[in-house]
């Protein structure tokens, strides 16, 4: 990754390990994100935690044999116990706990059914959080899990590439809306596209559709989706989280915004995820094989790629080369 890309593969910011039904309570689960393992546990009262892999003691992974114990982490090795925080609390037959027992704690949100957490070259804390967005009027989250060897800055460029979206996506017509709208770690964009219904079961529809992007740092994309000639609304999620130097987990959600009946909705809910999951990988091919060009040539036809890379920059520690 780092010969295909001139910034790193891990960029700052909050990013998805796992929906939340990924970790039951009880369970310790070893992840790999960042280019490094991390333990993820959830005690029996419904915490969830994820700390550095290794004990501090003699070095076991706790993720092969550690167990939910009293709410605590407990080491298969020599059995120490650390609380969520990481601290060590417990230590078979020692009067004394070393004032260094402990293990680094991972920052983590659970939020709209997604475990997050914050990483940072650095190690500095949450300059800002995992929005929430309104559930009560939507469908049930229907989930995929997709692995892909690139990096979220690449899979996030697509909401200003309004050019491809004609040869690749089966669109009529597609231009940008509004123009990015930054704020911090936020970035705000709107499509309008021209769509065969077909694509979402309307057959013989020519859909009037504005796509509202807002991106939250690099791995959280959440993409409003408002069919404005029959008054449907979606939603679609995308986070995106390096898992080495060379490929990204991209975990997708999709709800709908709630018809007058129970029925239909969960009829036009699955229509649309299902259009999401057959358009979306068509990406794929392009984004493994692909050229990063650091100054690309561009037409009058491109999207505003310069102003979303200028805004990415934020989220590397080191400056692009």
């Amino acid at each position: 990754m780092e010969n295909r890309f001139p910034f790193s593969a891990y960029p700052n910011g909050w990013f998805a390990i796992g929906f939340s039904s990924d970790f039951k309570p009880g369970a310790v689960v070893t992840k790999h994100y960042f280019g490094q393992d991390l333990v993820v546990y959830r005690t029996l009262e419904g915490a969830l935690h994820a700390t550095e892999p290794h004990c501090p003691h003699l070095g076991a992974h706790l993720g092969f044999g550690g167990k939910v114990v009293d709410e605590r982490l407990r080491c298969p090795f020599h059995g120490w116990c650390f609380d969520g925080a990481g601290q060590c609390v417990e230590i078979p037959g020692a009067t004394r706990i070393p004032p260094k027992a402990t293990l680094r704690h991972w920052p983590l949100r659970e939020q709209n059914g997604m475990a997050f957490v914050h990483h940072h070259d650095g190690g500095e804390a949450p300059t800002w959080d995992v929005p929430v967005l309104p559930e009560v009027e939507w469908s049930v989250d229907r989930q995929v899990l997709w692995t892909v060897r690139t990096c979220p800055q690449e899979i996030n460029e697509n909401i200003v590439d309004s050019g491809h979206l004609v040869p690749l996506h089966r669109i009529a017509e597609a231009s940008v809306l509004r123009q990015p709208v930054e704020d911090g770690p936020t970035f705000n964009v709107a499509l309008q596209l021209l769509a065969d219904g077909g694509i979402v079961g309307m057959p013989g529809l020519m859909n009037d559709v504005v796509l509202d992007v807002t991106l939250h740092g690099l791995g959280h994309m959440v993409v409003q989706t408002d069919v404005r000639n029959v008054g449907v609304r979606a939603r679609q999620r995308v986070y995106c989280t390096p898992i080495d130097g060379e490929r990204t987990d991209i975990r997708g959600v999709v709800n709908l915004q709630r018809l007058p009946d129970d029925a239909a909705t969960e009829q036009a809910a699955e229509l649309f995820y299902q259009a999401y999951v057959t358009d979306f990988i068509q990406d794929f091919p392009i984004w493994e094989n692909k050229k990063y060009r650091d100054k690309p040539i561009l037409s009058s036809a491109d999207g505003p790629f310069m102003p979303y890379r200028k805004w990415c920059r934020q989220f590397y520690s080191l400056p692009a080369q």
